[in-house]
């Protein structure tokens, strides 16, 4: 599966990216802004940056993108430990510091289960959210999302 394109939202697979675009990736993410909100909330330098996307190429269980919006990078998706056979997978997504609370996450992540539900086929997704991100809490509900712990679980 590579790039997707809903019209005004475009998922751009990691690695069809450009050099610039994924400059523009590890820069954003390393902001404090987003990593803040990471399991992983470590710096992550170009090497290691750049290590991860080429085992993308080949691995099956990740999948990452970055989010277009109107043609400007605006974040990024991704699903991990994805189980073809359970159907099931560990989902996430961020927005650039500056497009936070735009309201842009809710666009964001209906297309976000578009792509794991219609175009990976999966059943279930599970997200896992840092307990003080309360505009992700909030917006989970919406969603069909039920918390159980610290986890957050979609069931189809």
């Amino acid at each position: 599966m590579g790039n997707i394109d809903f019209g005004k939202y475009k998922f751009i697979d990691y690695t069809n990216l450009t050099l610039e675009e994924l400059e523009l990736i590890l820069t954003e993410r390393n902001k404090n802004g987003v990593r803040q909100w990471m399991n992983n909330s470590d710096l992550i330098c170009w090497n290691e940056h750049i290590n991860f996307i080429k085992t993308l190429k080949s691995n099956k269980s990740k999948k990452y993108w970055l989010v277009k919006r109107n043609n400007n990078p605006v974040g990024a998706i991704y699903i991990v430990d994805i189980d073809f056979i359970n159907k099931e997978g560990i989902w996430g997504y961020y927005l650039f510091e500056q497009f936070q609370g735009t309201g842009w996450g809710i666009e964001v992540e209906f297309f976000a289960l578009a792509v794991f539900f219609k175009y990976l086929k999966l059943n279930n997704v599970f997200a896992y959210v840092h307990k003080k991100n309360t505009n992700s809490l909030t917006l989970q509900p919406i969603f069909n999302f039920r918390k159980t712990g610290e986890m957050i679980i979609k069931l189809f």
